[in-house]
């Protein structure tokens, strides 16, 4: 096909994307009690060796996540672990809320000894 100043003609363009491709997924951390962002909560993709952790306001952000079916794993001290199925798409951001059950943690008492000369 050539084309020819001037004259109209129609033209069909394609965009290409290399094989697999990525995502990405951006979200929010909250208490699933009530509703306040948790900071320092880290979500990761699980097999992947990487993590991002929510800022104050409990949000994230997690570029490059290869696309197809990913599990997502969030944790923080004092909330119970969650794991979360999502589908990535290639070129495409997915959005999520996610609310994390409080869970008190334990621990051992702690005793401080004072010894005066």
């Amino acid at each position: 096909m050539s084309l020819e100043g001037g004259r109209a003609q129609q033209v069909e363009l394609r965009v290409l994307f290399k094989e697999g491709g990525a995502g990405r997924l951006v979200g929010r951390v909250v208490d699933g009690a009530t509703d306040e962002p948790i900071g320092t909560a880290t979500v990761s993709i699980i097999g992947e060796f990487r993590s991002v952790e929510s800022d104050r306001r409990g949000r994230f952000v997690l570029s490059g996540v290869p696309a197809g079916a990913r599990e997502i794993e969030v944790r923080r001290i004092g909330y119970e672990a969650l794991r979360h199925r999502v589908t990535v798409t290639r070129g495409l951001t997915a959005e999520l809320e996610i609310g994390l059950v409080p869970m008190p943690v334990e621990m051992e008492a702690l005793v401080a000894t004072v010894i005066r000369p």
